[in-house]
């Protein structure tokens, strides 16, 4: 249930943990109905599926997705219990590797996040906000939004993050399908 907008392509989630990827439509307006995909996120290729271990490549259930504002997208990979960062996307064809992991110490590792702020369990939407360099997950396991703020002038291409906060703790959400992120007229902004 995710799209993104990065540069002049479309990123769209396939979301089914058989197909583990997030497909890139380059110039979606330009094209017709049954184009073919112009590129693929977490797989060698378009037409094939391999489970892969976790890497900084692999991704096991594309969720959520929410792009920089400077190229770049999140998504937020459920089974592999992390949010992985793609700085450029859309200028590779296929099978990229992040450039930053947040919500597990590595890109190999899959730690449940119990209540640690800084381990995700099961995110699912993900919004940024450019203005203030933050990034808001949602974890539908540990019923809690997490907020991870980037560090360094030029975010988020700098991908250092440390958690602030988890807003909104133990309020008894399930699934969030989509948060936005605070503004002027929603300071706290909404899930």
């Amino acid at each position: 249930y995710g799209l993104a907008w990065a540069g002049n392509s479309l990123f769209i989630s396939d979301e089914s943990s058989l197909n583990g990827r997030v497909v890139r439509v380059d110039n979606p307006n330009s094209k017709s109905n049954g184009a073919v995909f112009s590129g693929v996120i977490g797989q060698p290729t378009i037409e094939t599926y391999s489970s892969f271990p976790p890497n900084a490549q692999s991704m096991s259930q594309s969720v959520g997705l929410t792009d920089d504002g400077q190229g770049g997208i999140f998504v937020a990979d459920f089974n592999y219990r992390r949010v992985t960062y793609y700085s450029a996307p859309s200028s590779f064809l296929n099978f990229p590797a992040a450039t930053a992991v947040l919500g597990q110490p590595n890109f190999t590792s899959t730690v449940y996040g119990d209540c640690a702020q800084s381990f995700t369990s099961s995110p699912g939407a993900v919004t940024y906000d450019p203005d203030t360099c933050q990034l808001f997950v949602s974890d539908t396991s540990l019923n809690r939004v997490s907020v991870f703020q980037a560090s360094g002038s030029g975010c988020p291409r700098t991908v250092a993050f440390s958690v602030t906060s988890s807003a909104l703790p133990n309020s008894n959400l399930q699934t969030v399908y989509q948060i936005l992120p605070p503004n002027s007229e929603t300071p706290m902004g909404w899930v």
